[in-house]
Parts: structure tokens; C-alpha cells; sequence
């Protein structure tokens, strides 16, 4: 679904680099367990 959803939003114009998708059933992505830690995932993940 959510593939569905970016290509919609590339149709509309948005640069695929703006997307920013964290599969959580990956165990390699259980780290971010909290809102703080969110938080900080997503700002390196955005520089």
C-alpha cells in the first residue's frame, strides 16, 4: 500500500528522495521505540 501511495504522490510531482518509509516488521528497525527516538531516526534519515 504504502508503495501505492509514493507512486501516487512521484505522479503529483514529488521527488522520490522526499519519501522517508520505515518498514517496522524489520527487526533491524526496532530501535526507535519511543517518540524521542523517532524523532532522531527521522532527522538523519532527512540531512
Amino acid at each position: 500500500m504504502l508503495e501505492l501511495i509514493q507512486e501516487e504522490r512521484m505522479n503529483f510531482g514529488v521527488d522520490v528522495n522526499n519519501f522517508i518509509s520505515i518498514h517496522f516488521e524489520d527487526l533491524c528497525n526496532v530501535h526507535p521505540l519511543n517518540a524521542m527516538a523517532m524523532h532522531g531516526e527521522l532527522l538523519q534519515r532527512a540531512e
